[in-house]
């Protein structure tokens, strides 16, 4: 026992057992606990007030006084202080009843409220030690930002976003029901004298979302550190610090510590998810994200949730949860765009456009309704009407006209994509996906001094630019042959020596075209992993290059491709065919099955069917170039529209001019 009470952080503990050996008269191990008392304990006015107590239990009122009032000086307070009364109260009866002499009448008298007092403390300590052997506490918990009721043994409680409510709970068998989920059934075995011994907490979490944060404590293997439960709706947390106090307020922030346990709940669900995978519990976060989404379909989230949600499930198992609510109602937007996108890629073979087409009709004034079937409309011009009548009246807020904006700029129609794009910045000029499609619109339109000003306004706006913005100006500025400016930019805003100033000045050495040796330069000064097998894919060392992809750990699929035309172009067939086969492996891995197909199949595949692709142009200046090798019965055509599509300034475009030259 003394190694036990000799650990400082402890307190709570040696309390809870001097209280114990209190309840169940065990004078002779509670005198012993007494003057095992750590050095520390002596001055705790806890303590020294539960001796205090003990030792009046006992009898022995003058040494109770005597803690009693070491208690009160120690800070013990009100509760100190009314004991001590109590035990003088004590003391003077029974000095009156030897002074006196009383008779035995008188003297029964006399004793008549102390025994009274005696015999109502018996009975309430043996009330409390009875509560402490058939009941425990148990906190509710709610881990999700909704308000619900629930029942057990059905007795309704209902709990507050966020909330949490200690009650107490027999011991034996129960049954806690949430709204039309099936009963479930649970067992409490540890009376709360166990659950004070052992620092146990019993939550009781219906919604079974909680990500509960709980500090270790000494003696763990690393103490201090903040460990977390995440699954089930009964849970039994052990070796909790200070478990009597309970729960502390919500944590908002992984950033906050607790030195006990709290509620991690932060004020959306992105956070949850984000500090999921943070502690490896990736199986968690999709849980998660599937149970919001099943107590709230509506949230803002969704378009968040969603692919989160479906990630471990089947082509069954997918279809069965998005249908349960694309078919309820129409206004669950990011529902249906990402049921429209699946069946686009794992579907293609069913037609939605009835399905759409029908809802359009019976829901004409909703712009969801027309945005959504313009979405999946098999004639460019009818989704182009439709898109356009979506966002009357501001509608979809920018997005139908996007929508319209976004397919020219597919199939290269910069000049006429631009007036749409307008438009959907008039809605919302903040959305990013139209300011970067704007960007570039004017990029495919080389028009770079719009673009030099946007980079202007870009500092004006941002006076510590993050990396995004400050490689978007030093393009732009760069482009637009504003070079002193960018180099500005770059002095102003990355520090000299420093790999994001290296980094800045290769994007804008690769920009004015004329500078590869300073543009690789800069990327090895910048310690880039990929800068040998771009210098030895421009040296035209092929099987250099091939041996410094392979040491690669981030190789992709567009390395890959670019390798292939280069082994085409030295007539390396060998070489060519092998990173052929790791583009299309790659491109699998990475879900994009349907520009695979197209790479299986060189020899049938068109310049048309490369244009719709609903890529980024320089990938599909990349895909346009590898067919141009692949195919060579239509080299001409493949050749004019990677040509066409090769416009972004940055690597590989120079590569591509190369391998389009030939």
């Amino acid at each position: 026992m003394r190694k036990d009470i000799s650990d400082k952080e402890n307190v709570s503990r040696f309390a809870q057992a001097l209280h114990t050996l209190m309840i169940y008269n065990m004078e002779p191990e509670f005198n012993k606990a007494k003057k095992s008392l750590p050095f520390d304990y002596e001055t705790n006015p806890q303590i020294q007030l539960l001796i205090a107590q003990g030792l009046s239990r006992f009898g022995h009122q003058d040494e109770a006084a005597i803690y009693c009032r070491k208690a009160i000086v120690l800070g013990a307070g009100e509760e100190a202080e009314e004991f001590l009364q109590y035990c003088e109260t004590l003391q003077a009866a029974v000095g009156n009843s030897i002074r006196n002499r009383l008779k035995p009448k008188s003297a029964t008298l006399a004793y008549l409220p102390l025994m009274l007092f005696f015999a109502l403390l018996i009975a309430g300590v043996a009330y409390l030690g009875k509560s402490s052997l058939d009941y425990s506490n148990a906190w509710l918990v709610n881990g999700t930002l909704q308000s619900y009721t629930f029942t057990i043994d059905n007795k309704p409680y209902t709990l507050s976003p966020s909330g949490v409510e200690k009650i107490k709970i027999r011991l034996g068998e129960h049954t806690l029901k949430m709204g039309n989920q099936p009963a479930f059934s649970f067992t409490n075995n540890d009376p709360l004298i166990r659950q004070i011994l052992k620092k146990s907490l019993l939550v009781i979490n219906p919604d079974n979302m909680a990500l509960i944060a709980m500090k270790k404590m000494k003696g763990n293997s690393q103490p201090g550190e903040t460990i977390y439960s995440h699954d089930g709706q009964i849970r039994v947390l052990e070796n909790v610090p200070f478990s009597k106090k309970g729960f502390k307020k919500p944590l908002l922030s992984p950033l906050e510590k607790t030195d006990s346990i709290a509620l991690f709940r932060p004020q959306n669900h992105e956070g949850i998810i984000k500090q999921l995978q943070q502690i490896n519990q990736p199986e968690a976060a999709e849980k998660y994200a599937r149970s919001v989404l099943e107590m709230d379909p509506f949230t803002e989230e969704a378009k968040l949730l969603i692919p989160l949600a479906v990630k471990s499930m089947n082509d069954q198992e997918t279809l069965a949860f998005l249908k349960k609510q694309v078919d309820r109602v129409q206004s669950l937007l990011d529902w249906h765009l990402y049921y429209q996108d699946y069946m686009k890629i794992h579907h293609p073979e069913i037609d939605l456009v009835p399905e759409y087409a029908n809802r359009a009709k019976q829901n004409i004034s909703e712009p969801e309704s027309l945005y959504l079937a313009a979405r999946v409309a098999k004639n460019r011009e009818e989704a182009r009407i439709l898109y356009n009548a979506s966002d009357q009246d501001y509608g979809m807020k920018g997005m139908g006209y996007f929508a319209i904006s976004r397919d020219l700029y597919i199939f290269g129609s910069f000049a006429e994509a631009q007036p749409y794009i307008q438009k959907a910045l008039l809605h919302d000029p903040s959305e990013k996906q139209f300011s970067d499609l704007n960007e570039n619109i004017l990029l495919g339109q080389r028009n770079y001094k719009k673009l030099a000003e946007l980079a202007e306004e870009f500092l004006r706006a941002n006076p510590k630019p993050s990396d995004e913005i400050l490689q978007k100006t030093v393009l732009y500025l760069t482009c637009a042959g504003f070079h002193q400016k960018a180099i500005e930019a770059i002095t102003k805003h990355a520090e000299e020596g420093s790999a994001q100033f290296a980094q800045l000045n290769a994007l804008r050495l690769y920009a004015t075209r004329h500078n590869i040796k300073g543009y690789l330069q800069n990327l090895r000064t910048a310690k880039d992993t990929h800068v040998d097998f771009e210098e030895f894919l421009y040296n035209g060392e092929i099987e250099s290059a091939n041996e410094a992809l392979t040491a690669l750990d981030s190789a992709s699929w567009k390395d890959h491709l670019l390798l292939y035309c280069a082994a085409m172009r030295k007539e390396n067939a060998a070489l060519a065919e092998q990173n052929m086969k790791q583009a299309i492996e790659a491109l699998s891995e990475e879900s994009l099955t349907q520009i695979a197909d197209l790479l299986s199949k060189a020899q049938s595949v068109t310049p048309d069917s490369i244009q719709k692709l609903d890529i980024d142009a320089p990938d599909k200046a990349l895909l346009l170039t590898t067919f141009r090798w692949s195919n060579p019965e239509k080299k001409t055509e493949f050749r004019a529209l990677a040509e066409h599509y090769n416009f972004t300034p940055v690597y590989p475009q120079l590569f591509l001019e190369e391998l389009l030259s030939d």
